[in-house]
């Protein structure tokens, strides 16, 4: 039966929750609290499969509260709502949170959020999975500086400055990120020669996924005079990114995730290269559920990425099991696709779109505009 844990200081909105859900009473188990503090004396009886809290309480807020459910619970699904978007404190959960979504949103908004974590939380945690990673051994923990610009950004107290001291504590980090900073993938007007600058222009998230990818590189080392070309695979991620990103230009925190989604999608394969380089059969085999989409994704899961991240690069390659409406999922599938074409993998994008998901949700006509919007980036 699953378990899950509702939180809120407000006792009308709970009370709406609960008698909507109602139907329900049989299949779930469902818990409803007042308070940070009384969430996590329930969560210390009986683990759930999630916690959905709202961000603004006294004494301590939703953030604070799934903080400390990622810190001692890391296997529990962190879902937050907030009432707003128009202030910085959702930004500042996406650091603790698998999943945001507004508190007054319809019912049928958040069961899907719930149903599909859960869900995409069963898949990368199955047997299957769980067996190539015993393969593969111990996972790196989050990348140390990436991990420390999260936090900061999660951090009212925190300015552009501070996230730049962060970055510029690593010489080789910094010395990278403004040679990627000064690529064709990300057209500036002018040179950036310095990380403050770097962080003006592309912004304090982009900057932390660059970094993300770097670190990411260097966990997993690939041994030279192999088939796998470690800058082709930061050249076609970089790529993937920056078309993702912009396929939400309306929509900055999607358009943050789809940047991030697009730089760590192919990460399952750079995990096998470098540490099972012999056997990369054992992934992408038709009809298994190990697909390098799905080991990224549990490396992704176990370092706190958001779910639309974390579900984006899952399935990458089948966005119709993901996505109802555009999302993650269906801008990597667009993005992955056109790089390769501008890569010569393929004659054209197509050849690996599945059009019919496209269609059906409306999203056929941006192929062409990111196919030239692309091609001004190479």
């Amino acid at each position: 039966m699953m378990r899950l844990l509702f939180v809120d200081d407000d006792q009308e909105y709970l009370n709406w929750v609960e008698s909507s859900l109602e139907e329900f009473k049989d299949e779930w188990e469902l818990v409803f609290v007042g308070s940070g503090m009384a969430a996590l004396k329930e969560i210390e009886r009986a683990p759930f499969c999630a916690v959905i809290s709202a961000l603004h309480m006294p004494d301590m807020d939703g953030a604070m509260l799934l903080r400390k459910v990622r810190d001692e619970h890391p296997d529990v699904v962190r879902i937050v709502m907030s009432d707003t978007m128009k202030d910085d404190a959702p930004l500042r959960a996406t650091a603790v949170a698998h999943q945001f979504v507004l508190k007054r949103c319809e019912m049928d908004e958040l069961l899907r959020v719930i149903f599909r974590s859960c869900e995409l939380h069963a898949l990368i945690r199955g047997a299957e999975v769980c067996v190539l990673v015993e393969k593969i051994g111990d996972l790196p923990v989050q990348p140390k500086i990436y991990g420390q610009l999260m936090l900061a950004l999660g951090d009212p107290g925190m300015g552009l400055g501070d996230v730049g001291e962060i970055v510029e504590k690593d010489v080789a980090i910094s010395a990278k990120l403004l040679a990627m900073a000064n690529s064709s993938r990300f057209p500036m007007r002018t040179e950036l020669q310095t990380v403050q600058h770097a962080i003006s222009f592309m912004g304090a998230r982009m900057v932390a996924s660059v970094v993300l990818s770097l670190e990411v590189a260097a966990a997993f080392p690939v041994a030279k005079h192999t088939e796998f070309s470690l800058d082709s695979f930061n050249d076609h991620s970089s790529l993937v990114g920056v078309i993702a990103r912009d396929m939400f230009e309306n929509d900055r925190l999607q358009g943050d995730d789809a940047f991030v989604a697009g730089m760590m999608h192919d990460v399952g394969k750079l995990m096998m290269a470098s540490r099972l380089p012999r056997e990369r059969e054992l992934v992408d085999v038709p009809g298994s559920v190990v697909t390098h989409g799905a080991l990224g994704a549990l490396l992704l899961s176990d370092w706190g990425f958001r779910y639309p991240v974390v579900q984006g690069v899952a399935f990458h390659h089948e966005p119709s099991i993901a996505d109802d409406r555009l999302g993650i999922a269906t801008a990597l599938h667009v993005a992955d696709a056109i790089a390769h074409e501008i890569e010569g993998k393929v004659s054209a994008a197509e050849e690996l779109l599945d059009m019919d998901h496209l269609e059906l949700i409306a999203v056929d006509s941006m192929v062409d505009r990111c196919r030239h919007m692309a091609a001004e980036l190479i």
